[in-house]
């Protein structure tokens, strides 16, 4: 027990450290806006031209016709509400566990659970990245789903 104390700081850490790699390539790879800070003021910057996972390039690079990109339009904003929702979920639970760590006398129990609660959180965002991956199948030939397999390999390792 005393050892797993020892570890919290350093779970802690990797927390704070890891909080925004997983939305960061969400949101590069939906083509959204960055914000860009220039002096006081943040201003949005255009989605990268260059991102893979825009309609228009899934559509011109995996050659969709008019029905597949509708179908294919509507799994990416469905997508994106998901994961809108477990972004701030995670958030909001990492906050809570920095909060639970900072105590004066952190209560080890409340900390383990908080970190099991965040796990929950990613592994469900993950498996439903997975869930929508695999709907894509039913209106992709296979020559298309293959290319959109590396796509999602590629932003995922």
């Amino acid at each position: 027990m005393r050892t797993i104390k020892a570890m919290i700081p350093f779970l802690a850490i990797l927390m704070v450290a890891g909080s925004s790699s997983s939305a960061d390539r969400d949101k590069k790879a939906a083509g959204k806006a960055d914000v860009q800070r220039s002096g006081d003021q943040a201003e949005l910057a255009p989605p990268r031209r260059s991102d893979p996972f825009t309609i228009e390039s899934l559509r011109a690079g995996l050659n969709l016709d008019k029905t597949q990109t509708n179908k294919m339009k509507a799994l990416v904003m469905e997508y994106g509400k998901e994961r809108i929702k477990k972004d701030a979920a995670l958030q909001l639970a990492r906050l809570e566990f920095l909060e639970l760590f900072d105590q004066d006398d952190p209560d080890f129990d409340k900390i383990d659970t908080k970190l099991k609660e965040i796990g929950a959180i990613q592994a469900e965002a993950g498996s439903f990245r997975i869930k929508k991956f695999m709907e894509a199948k039913k209106f992709l030939n296979e020559d298309q789903f293959d290319k959109f397999k590396k796509l999602l390999l590629g932003m995922i390792f």
